[in-house]
Parts: C-alpha cells; structure tokens; sequence
C-alpha cells in the first residue's frame, strides 16, 4: 500500500511538473520553444546558483531518464561581474560515474536567461563538426566555452548591462537531453573612463589597414582593462612575423588563461612541440606562480594520458 502510495504522489508531481510552461522565448531567429519538459532535480538551488556542483537532470518530452545521475554536466565561471566588453568564458565539466564507456555528440545546445525580463534566449546548438566526445567510466571531460559568443549582439557580439544565467544541453547517445547548471553573472555598465576605451576599440575593423595601425591600438591599451580585447585585434593581423606572433600569444595565454582562446594558442603552440619547449615550459612556470587554478591548467592536466605531448604537459604542471 505505502509503495503504491508513493508511486501515484510521483505521478502527481509529475504531471505538474509537466504542466508548467517552458518559458523558452526571444526575440532570435535561433530561438525555440521547448515543451513537455519533465524531470528531477538532483541539486540546485536558486538561493545559491553558482556553486559548481549544482546540477540539473531533465528528461525532454517525456523520455526516460533511468541513469540520469550517472552523467553530470557542471559549468563554472571564474569570477561573477564583467564590465560591458570582457570576454565571459565558462568551463564545461561532463563526468561519467557509469561502469561503461559513454558517447555524447560534440554539438551542445545553448541558453540564455535575462533576470530582468525573466525572459530565455535559446542560442541552438554550437557546432563543432567533430568526433563525439566519449568518456570512459567513472571518466571526465572538460572543455571552455565563450558564453557571449552565441548571445552577443551581431553589431559589437556585446551583451548589454544586466545580469544573467547561462545554462547548456547535451544529447547522450543520440537519446536522452541532459541540462548542467546554472552559473549567474552580471555585467556592469563600463565607468565613462572605460566606456571610451571600448568604444575606440570596437571603432576599429577586425583587420587593419597596416600592421603598424593594429599595434598603436594594442600599445595604448595593452596594460588597460580592455587589453584582452585589444590583444585580440592584434593577433587577428594576418601577416604577423612568426616569431612575434609566438611572443604575443605566450602574453595572451599567460594573461587570459580562462578564456577558449587561451587554450587554442597554447595548442597550437603544441603542434610544434619540440620548437616551442621553451615558450611552453615558460607559460606554464608563470602560470603555476600566478594563476594555477586558471581553466587552461584544468583542461591540460585533463588531457589523454597516451599522447605524449600531454604526458609531457602535465609533468611540467604537477612539479613543483
């Protein structure tokens, strides 16, 4: 009888819970309504949002959701305010407590909650055209992902002040929909002081007239707080000399280690192992002195054991 109970009293809830509209909205062409959305919530709490291990499960139209707390998909920021203009960078952790080896597709779906308006942005699915990620048990994966890149307006790819919760999806095995966290930030309207700054640099062209122009920007701001993004110009010249460019992405890597573009520059920095030891070994001491909990060390020392390059990387990090 007590069993029997218990079965109809989760019946109930869920039917509720099934009630209860979506809330998916905007005002994008790549917005969507997603409906029917059933699940459990196996920690979360909207008191305390940002805590990395608050995870959501939820099963999409109705699918069963046997395993859902065997697979965990935890995001994180590493700090919560941004001035209008920073770089917003989330790392994505998927961890497998299953006996068996697990095949997620690359691509993920992500979303975009405005607090103010209470209003979902669905960003689609960032696409990859790569291998699916696949995870052996009890395995970890983790990777970065620029949270303004899909939500930033098309004219600046700028967020406007306010703040916000952001949110992703994974398909397992093609079969079942499984939601992370939610991590809370807020972006703050730039003092006039700063304000100026971002506006001269987003005046200017991604691609510069001469290289002489890109580098007078990046020399007035480069020590400002907007010199990720006056780097970022810099680097986006096309005909850099090699070893200048070398020099230039070893100061982005070891200023900006939480960002996705930290990492791709020290990969490939790896694709010339051998060339560039020293320039490697040397991001890597002054990250160790200055920022050893940055994204990028979590996703070095995450890497396969049976690559080499690897091996050789998290040597380097785990000395002393």
């Amino acid at each position: 009888m007590k069993k029997l109970l218990f079965i109809i009293i989760l019946f109930h809830l869920t039917n509720q819970l099934s009630a209860q509209p979506s809330g998916i909205c905007g005002n994008d062409s790549r917005t969507r309504t997603i409906q029917n959305a059933v699940g459990r919530i196996v920690v979360y709490s909207n008191d305390d949002i940002n805590q990395p291990n608050q995870a959501l499960f939820v099963s999409i139209t109705n699918e069963n959701m046997n395993n859902g707390d065997s697979i965990e998909i935890i995001l994180s920021l590493s700090k919560s305010e941004f001035y209008q203009g920073e770089s917003i960078n989330a790392l994505i952790s998927i961890n497998n407590y299953l006996n068996d080896t697990i095949s997620l597709e690359r691509d993920f779906h992500e979303y975009l909650l405005e607090a103010a308006t209470n209003k979902i942005n669905d960003g689609g699915y960032y696409t990859s055209h790569s291998r699916p990620i696949r995870i052996p048990p009890f395995g970890n994966y983790k990777s970065i992902v620029e949270v303004q890149g899909v939500f930033g307006s098309q004219a600046d790819n700028l967020l406007p002040p306010g703040t916000y919760e952001y949110w992703i999806s994974h398909h397992v095995l093609k079969s079942r929909k499984i939601f992370s966290n939610k991590v809370r930030f807020t972006i703050l309207e730039p003092p006039d002081s700063l304000k100026t700054q971002l506006e001269e640099l987003l005046s200017h062209p991604p691609k510069y007239k001469t290289f002489e122009e890109a580098k007078v920007l990046y020399e007035r701001y480069k020590d400002s707080f907007y010199g990720e993004m006056a780097l970022s110009k810099l680097l986006g010249y096309p005909s850099m000399e090699p070893t200048l460019r070398i020099e230039l992405s070893k100061r982005f890597i070891v200023n900006y280690p939480n960002t996705a573009s930290a990492y791709d520059k020290f990969i490939k920095l790896t694709y010339s192992y051998d060339e560039n030891k020293n320039v490697i070994e040397d991001i890597i001491k002054e990250l160790k002195m200055k920022q050893p909990d940055c994204f990028l060390f979590e996703l070095l020392k995450n890497g396969p054991d049976y690559i080499e390059t690897y091996r050789k990387i998290k040597q380097l990090i785990i000395e002393r």
